[in-house]
């Protein structure tokens, strides 16, 4: 067996790439359909209000997760979390507290016309 540096000449050819960019939207795509039906059968089950304090959530995940990671957060960023979860916080507490003003006036309602 002789080795030659010449390539043979009934090699396939390899095929051409394809650019950086649409080879992450062959991802990309298909994960953010799935997000998009996972978020609107949550809202769906768990009520818009959840819904919504899940999606507030979403950028103090990522801030927690980088936390984790190891990435120191600068004042800005903390600054910035700050007002975001006590904004969650507080919305929700009001929200539920409401909820429950709202079930205590029906309830009693319905007992008023009741007897």
């Amino acid at each position: 067996m002789t080795i030659t540096s010449e390539q043979p000449r009934d090699r396939i050819p390899a095929p051409a790439r394809r650019p950086r960019s649409l080879r992450r939207s062959g991802a990309a795509v298909p994960a953010t359909a799935v997000a998009i039906l996972a978020f609107n059968h949550a809202t769906r089950t768990l009520g818009p209000a959840n819904g919504v304090l899940f999606i507030n959530l979403v950028p103090i995940t990522a801030f927690a997760i980088e936390a984790v990671r190891g990435h120191r957060p600068t004042t800005a960023e903390l600054a910035g979390v700050a007002p975001t979860l006590a904004a969650v916080i507080a919305n929700n507490v009001y929200g539920r507290r409401a909820a429950g003003r709202a079930r205590a006036a029906d309830t009693r309602k319905t007992l008023t016309t009741a007897a």
